[in-house]
């Protein structure tokens, strides 16, 4: 399993992502009260290649995140 974690320290990319962490927030999840403190970028090697490859051509690319508390 190839995969790299790395802390974002890029306070402009931090503050993109706190912005839409906020703007996607739904107040009926228990962890509504909480906000953004450190941004990790998760690279999973074989993903990124077969991306590469093939996936980019496919169109419709779209930012997702998982939180946790």
């Amino acid at each position: 399993f190839e995969a790299r974690l790395h802390l974002v320290s890029d306070v402009r990319e931090i503050e993109r992502i706190r912005k839409k962490y906020r703007s996607t927030l739904q107040g009926m999840h228990a962890c509504a009260h909480l906000d953004v403190k450190r941004v990790f970028a998760v690279e999973v090697g074989s993903m990124r290649r077969a991306f590469e490859e093939t996936g980019s051509t496919v169109g419709n690319v779209r930012e997702l995140w998982h939180g946790t508390k």
